[in-house]
């Protein structure tokens, strides 16, 4: 009988391209198609992204968060 490992984890992968993302200006946003991880107990996610401008309006980076979407069931914290 194999022995289980507790210690793995599970991963999930997801692609997400974005078609003229130069283009955006101050104030706009991206949101990814949302996808469901079946491993969190079928949670809803989202990505989203937009760029990052100083008080002189020049792009200094972008930022990059992950929404949990409200319309499934699941766990706020995991077991």
């Amino acid at each position: 009988m194999a022995s289980e490992n507790n210690s793995e984890r599970k991963g999930f992968t997801m692609t997400w391209i974005i078609d003229n993302f130069k283009y955006f200006t101050y104030g706009e946003y991206v949101e990814s198609p949302t996808f469901i991880v079946d491993t969190m107990e079928e949670t809803k996610w989202c990505l989203y992204i937009y760029p990052r401008f100083d008080d002189d309006g020049v792009d200094v980076g972008l930022f990059l968060g992950l929404k949990r979407m409200s319309d499934r069931k699941g766990p706020y914290t995991l077991k």
